[in-house]
């Protein structure tokens, strides 16, 4: 599931992205929340060889205390904090075509 997908305010929650809110799909928070499914992020950045190494991290904590919006927030944060983490690792390999930062966070829909 990608992440880092620009979305609209009423699909998504505002979490900090480099420094920035970015309005962030709530998916991969409600399937985790609903179905207690583990999310174990995975990449699989391009080696200097021309090779793809596969790396596989620890599930990320998923908290589900009740406080519905709240979780739903702090998960999506946490998702976000292990794709930025990858993407400063691996900075010429983060490619998107799209504007990852268009959803303002002063808008309305």
């Amino acid at each position: 599931i990608l992440s880092d997908q620009n979305v609209s305010a009423r699909e998504g929650v505002f979490v900090d992205f480099f420094g920035r809110p970015a309005c962030t799909a709530v998916g991969l928070a409600v399937l985790a929340m609903r179905t207690g499914a583990p999310v174990i992020p995975a990449f699989m950045p391009r080696m200097p060889d021309g090779r793809y190494r596969f790396i596989s991290q620890e599930a990320v904590q998923i908290d589900n205390t009740g406080d519905y919006e709240k979780d739903l927030f702090t998960n999506t944060q946490r998702f976000t904090k292990v794709v930025e983490a990858m993407v400063r690792r691996y900075p010429d390999q983060w490619f998107w075509l799209h504007q990852r930062w268009k959803t303002k966070l002063c808008q309305k829909e």
